[in-house]
């Protein structure tokens, strides 16, 4: 069984942007089709009465020729009652469209967030994290932003030029033809510089999330930067990505820009044609001043329609770039998969079977080579050997975030391929070296090892992680907040918090990493005295590095270089003078 655990090329080509637009609307928009239909009308009377504008101010100037007094009645009523009806329903439609707008951004966080939940950890680990919140910041406003612009103008633009060119067709049909040679003009332009701005988009989006990356892991840092005197080396590396991040947004907006100077040019274009034709018709004697005055209307609610749709066009290709980045993201599909005839997992006895197990983060440098071992049900197996011996790397493939590349590991008798991942991860509980907490309080974050517990078993459990005492100290007691991964808990603190949350799980299979590290001589006795409590009847794996934890351990492995060189009970390893008993001298003497 062979695993490729190698980072997927992420670039968006553009060739991809019709299946993009297909899949958007298919996937994201077409659900929110009701909000479409609503919206279609609105946007019809709007255009309409946007383009009642050019023909009520012909009518108007027809009227003072003749000197009809409706002029100051009709034409006034009709001009108000034209705004009114626009305004009400331009409202209404910005309301739908970025409904709209919005829903489908939600709709698609939530799946790329979901997918996200579903990824392999190699791949998570492989790429930092402030990239992938950038997926989810930065690509996801820019996509929203394309799609408001789209739903807001798009359509209704589209019927506003075409009212604009119908009035200018009945005002003067010859007049009408010059304009619709002219504003064409302006197509390839904008589609030119609208595919030279997704290029650079691309190029600034991966940016940005290599500068949020970047950010992320200083800020967290802080206390190891300043620690090593690092402060000027992290200011050099901040300068540089700002820089960065100012040469590709300058060089997005200088493509931007031109897109509305050009248009600007051709409206003036259009109207000195105008005025032009209309010059010859009043030196030749005509009357062209009503003419006149309506098509220069028309053409003044045209050239902002026109040049809304250009710019469009550029805004839709720098969120199709965020689109086709989401897309990829979602698209990635996960190596650490159930067979598809999986079974739930039943546990009998947790008893596990590691069976010549091969294994290697990279396809290159073994991490594991032959591994083979039982861990007994209701038993405490013990990891042991120097950092880098593949202690974690075990514990990794027992929650299957990895798979061997050759042997088979089972547990009661059934393959971890051919299991259930939700289910197995049910069945096992873990307190790591380094335990995480989210930003939430203490009840919370206990309660994540079962979520429909009881304040009780809450307490009880705080209880037997010898925890109860410093939580019932805190302002809040079980209500206060952590903070940030746990910030405002001490390192000993957040370690008897997971231990807690391990116990409340209530698991058949327990993983110990470390699990005692960073308590005090005093709590430590507390909390290994509830360990072997709650081990009591479980299986359980420990690693540790300080041999004073495992010496009761039922059976202990000491692992180096991938590979198990000793293995037995405590005495009987220090019997046979190897490596355990000069890792023994050292810390027990």
């Amino acid at each position: 069984m062979r695993t490729d655990y190698s980072i997927r090329n992420t670039t968006i080509s553009t060739n991809t942007k019709p299946r993009n637009h297909r899949r958007l609307w298919r996937d994201f928009v077409r659900p929110h089709l009701g909000l479409i239909v609503i919206a279609t009308p609105l946007m019809i009377m709007v255009a309409g009465a946007t383009s009642a504008y050019p023909l009520l101010v012909n009518f108007a100037f027809e009227l003072l020729e003749d000197k009809d007094k409706r002029v100051f009645t009709l034409i006034p009523a009709a001009l108000i009652g034209v705004a009114l009806v626009k305004a009400v329903c331009l409202y209404g439609q910005v309301l739908l469209t970025n409904a709209l707008a919005l829903r489908v951004v939600k709709d698609l966080q939530s799946e790329m967030f979901a997918h996200v939940q579903q990824m392999d950890i190699a791949r998570l680990l492989s790429d930092a994290g402030g990239m992938l919140v950038s997926r989810f910041t930065n690509d996801v406003n820019l996509a929203k932003e394309a799609l408001v612009r789209a739903s807001n103008n798009l359509v209704r633009d589209v019927l506003v030029v075409i009212g604009s060119l119908g009035a200018m067709l009945y005002l003067n049909w010859k007049l009408a033809v010059i304009i619709l040679i002219v504003y064409p003009l302006a197509t390839l332009p904008v589609m030119f510089l609208g595919r030279k701005v997704r290029g650079i988009s691309l190029a600034a989006q991966h940016q940005i999330g290599q500068l949020t990356s970047m950010l992320t892991e200083s800020i967290a840092g802080a206390s190891m930067v300043r620690s090593f005197g690092l402060e000027q080396y992290e200011q050099e590396r901040a300068n540089a990505g700002f820089a960065e991040r100012y040469r590709l947004a300058m060089k997005l907006t200088a493509t931007k820009a031109a897109v509305d100077p050009f248009l600007e040019v051709l409206a003036a274009l259009a109207l000195a044609l105008v005025l032009g034709y209309a010059g010859l018709r009043a030196l030749s004697g005509s009357s062209a001043i009503p003419e006149l005055m309506g098509f220069i209307t028309a053409i003044a609610t045209l050239a902002p329609a026109a040049r809304a749709l250009g710019t469009l066009n550029v805004v839709w290709q720098e969120g199709m770039a965020a689109i086709g980045r989401a897309f990829s993201l979602l698209d990635e599909p996960p190596v650490i998969v159930a067979a598809d005839n999986a079974a739930p997992l039943q546990v009998k006895q947790a008893k596990i079977v590691f069976d010549n197990i091969s294994f290697s983060y990279d396809d290159q440098t073994e991490a594991l080579t032959g591994i083979s071992f039982t861990a007994r049900s209701g038993k405490t197996l013990a990891l042991v050997g120097p950092s880098g011996a593949g202690k974690s790397s075990i514990f990794n493939l027992l929650l299957r975030f990895y798979d061997p590349q050759g042997g088979r590991i089972e547990i009661d008798g059934q393959s971890l391929d051919q299991i259930e991942l939700s289910s197995l991860r049910r069945s096992i509980a873990v307190v790591s070296q380094q335990p995480v907490l989210f930003d939430n309080t203490i009840r919370a974050n206990i309660a994540f090892g079962r979520p429909d517990a009881s304040d009780e078993q809450i307490e009880q459990a705080a209880r037997d992680a010898a925890a109860i005492d410093f939580i019932r100290e805190l302002p809040e007691g079980f209500d206060y907040l952590v903070g940030e991964n746990g910030s405002r808990l001490s390192g000993g603190q957040r370690q008897r918090i997971a231990i807690a949350r391990a116990i409340i799980k209530n698991a058949p299979i327990l993983l110990l990493d470390e699990a005692t590290s960073a308590l005090d001589t005093h709590a430590e006795a507390e909390v290994q005295t509830a360990l072997r409590r709650l081990s009591a009847g479980r299986t359980t794996l420990v690693i540790a590095h300080r041999l004073s934890t495992v010496q009761n351990a039922d059976h202990i492995l000491v692992l180096d270089k991938g590979r198990i060189i000793e293995q037995g009970d405590h005495n009987s390893l220090l019997a046979r003078n190897g490596l355990y008993a000069k890792l023994a001298e050292r810390q027990l003497a």
